[in-house]
């Protein structure tokens, strides 16, 4: 089963706070590296039994609650970027907002020296990467240990008016990252230490990092403060990518396995960039692909490329199973996955220059209660026709591969993979 085309926008995330804070472990090796060529980190899925938001006693449909809620603000998000028009280095817009409701990974890494615990959300569509500091003039629910105090660091320093194009009173370049529901984070640029525990080459230190020094973040909902900030992994004239050779590769296994421990990302030249690849843009500081026929869990399609799925997937269900019609906007059906889907036909995007992500009952699909289960992938029109056109790949789409981004030329890689054996 194959859909035929659009302009894509691929996001990793539909991102919230995911991960509990994992202690760096010391290793016997530590090391100082202006530009390394590997970093492994895990990543925690907000869902699974080591996130701080996971709650044992949410039910099937819970669950599937709060990722239709995620992809919702997330879309809701992207209708909005894709109206304005690029932003300068010091006032930035970001879908990826630290919050329970918005959200799919978070990574960790230490800042300063002597190093302070950072708890960060990875987003692909920022090219700020920012923490809480103090002194704050915005309430912080975090315990202090764990805000980066930069009078303490040794290893800190402003960045100076010649840098930036915002300069306060003080002569430090500021900056103000705006969310969406009147949140923001408002602080300072300035330069640090960023020190990252690796599987297989000890602990790397690597100096003089840009990043964004948060005072404030007004209008912070509850439930934010179990996460510290965002690493940012677009593109961008402050972006830490060019200090990894403008590379890098995550790789996503099964969602909905509470216990799966094996999603990864790597930095560096020497990530993961194997397989199949298709040419990759850059717009607005959100990556494109051209789909053939995309920070969300769901996957969002195009109009005619959603009715044209939504057609097929019923031939071939509506022969042995009852639709459910609660939700004119997702297409459900009475029964359980496991059981009922058995034999369903994959589902195939094809991308330019022959790159295919293949897609099983459980990237197609999710379970939404103990009976009913819906399919994972939503019209791009759900706010209305002005937004037909669009689509955008999220995360569930792109469990079991491994996904390669090389900014040097310009491509985009899938490779299906169990994400363990890397």
């Amino acid at each position: 089963m194959a859909i035929a085309s659009v302009y894509t926008l691929l996001f990793f995330t539909s991102i919230t706070p995911i991960t509990h804070l994992t202690k760096i472990t010391t290793t016997t090796s530590e090391t100082n590296i202006n530009n390394p060529t590997k970093l492994v980190f895990r990543l925690t899925y907000k869902d699974s039994v080591s996130s701080p938001y996971y709650n044992p006693n949410d039910s099937t449909a819970d669950q599937a609650n709060h990722v239709l809620l995620r992809s919702i603000a997330r879309f809701d998000y992207l209708q909005k970027m894709l109206k304005q028009p690029s932003s300068d280095d010091d006032i930035h817009v970001s879908h990826l907002v630290p919050s329970p409701e918005d959200g799919v990974f978070l990574v960790n890494f230490s800042i300063g020296e002597p190093p302070v615990q950072q708890l960060t959300v990875m987003d692909t569509g920022s090219s700020l990467t920012w923490v809480k500091c103090l002194p704050c003039t915005s309430s912080f629910s975090l315990q202090s240990s764990q805000i980066f105090d930069p009078s303490k660091s040794s290893t800190y320093a402003n960045l100076t008016c010649s840098d930036c194009n915002n300069c306060d009173i003080y002569g430090q370049c500021t900056y103000k990252k705006e969310y969406l529901g009147s949140t923001s984070s408002e602080g300072i640029y300035a330069r640090e230490q960023l020190t990252f525990g690796t599987s297989d080459e000890g602990t790397i230190k690597v100096p003089d990092v840009i990043f964004g020094c948060s005072h404030s973040i007004p209008n912070f909902p509850n439930g934010y403060e179990r996460s510290n900030g965002v690493l940012g992994l677009s593109s961008g004239s402050f972006s830490l990518l060019p200090r990894f050779s403008n590379k890098f590769s995550y790789c996503v296994g099964n969602l909905r396995d509470p216990d799966y421990n094996f999603n990864q990302l790597v930095l560096g030249d020497k990530a993961d960039i194997e397989g199949d690849s298709t040419p990759i843009n850059i717009i607005n500081g959100f990556y494109y692909i051209n789909l053939e026929d995309s920070g969300t869990d769901h996957t969002w399609l195009a109009k005619n490329g959603y009715e044209a799925l939504s057609n097929e997937v019923q031939k071939v269900v509506n022969r042995v199973l009852k639709r459910r019609k609660d939700n004119p906007w997702m297409l459900c059906f009475d029964g359980i996955m496991s059981r009922d889907l058995t034999g369903f036909p994959v589902v195939t995007f094809h991308f330019s220059q022959g790159a295919d992500l293949v897609l099983d009952i459980d990237s197609m699909f999710i379970q939404t209660s103990d009976e009913e289960f819906c399919m994972a992938v939503l019209p791009g029109n759900y706010y209305g026709d002005d937004y037909e056109s669009f689509s955008a790949i999220g995360m569930m789409a792109q469990q079991n591969y491994n996904v390669g981004y090389d900014l040097k030329s310009m491509q985009l890689f899938f490779q299906r993979i169990d994400c363990s054996i890397l």
